[in-house]
């Protein structure tokens, strides 16, 4: 482990009718949580062979059962997010994390086909960048990573829309940072993702477990 590096994992407590809200016409609330609660513990699984410290950031419920069995589990801490917007969250994250580490990144939940190596490719792209983005295939992006603050660059964004990659990038680009992009990816938020997911747990049979299981009771 590096250090030097340090990985926020950003989750909501699995609690049915809050959690991925958008798939609960196709599953129903419970079994939305349910997938919910999987794809956390297989992204927690994934990221332990990144190589960074971890941090599980809690964006309400940091009490939540599930939550506090999941860090103990991967012995990593249980922090509650800040408050304020999402941009206001991952701002206090990074700069949080830079007293402690050199280079910062932040991935959510929602990605559970996620491999190790597109993380670790990230940490790497900050050697020679300010600021690193993982864009998603919605325009926003599935990480963010930083080796200094980016309060300004992250204040007052349209978030979930389509422009959220564009503006973060040009916006840390007008305050002088140099910005690299990770590898293109995609997250599980609309009922058309559901087969995208099963096709790509078909084609590696090792792949998020958990997350495996949940869509087989669906």
């Amino acid at each position: 482990m590096n250090p030097a590096l340090l990985l926020y994992i950003f989750a909501r407590a699995p609690e049915p009718g809050r959690s991925k809200t958008r798939l609960i016409p196709r599953l129903g609330a419970a079994a939305a949580a349910a997938l919910h609660a999987a794809m956390i513990d297989d992204v927690l699984r994934m990221s332990r062979d990144v190589g960074a410290r971890r941090v599980l950031a809690a964006a309400d419920r940091p009490d939540h059962p599930f939550l506090i069995e999941m860090a103990a589990r991967e012995a990593i801490p249980l922090v509650p997010q800040s408050e304020g917007d999402l941009g206001a969250r991952m701002a206090a994250a990074i700069a949080a994390g830079l007293t402690e580490a050199q280079r910062v990144c932040i991935i959510g939940s929602d990605s559970p086909a996620l491999r190790p190596a597109q993380i670790t490719a990230a940490f790497a792209r900050l050697d020679t960048a300010d600021v690193v983005l993982g864009p998603a295939e919605d325009g926003g992006y599935w990480l963010i990573g930083a080796r200094q603050p980016l309060g300004p660059v992250l204040a007052d964004t349209a978030w979930s829309t389509s422009t959220v990659l564009a503006t973060t990038r040009a916006r840390a680009e007008r305050a002088g940072l140099s910005v690299a992009l990770a590898d293109l990816h995609w997250d599980v938020d609309e009922p058309p993702d559901l087969e995208r997911l099963a096709r790509a747990l078909a084609a590696h049979p090792l792949l998020a477990p958990a997350t495996r299981a949940a869509l087989r009771t669906q």
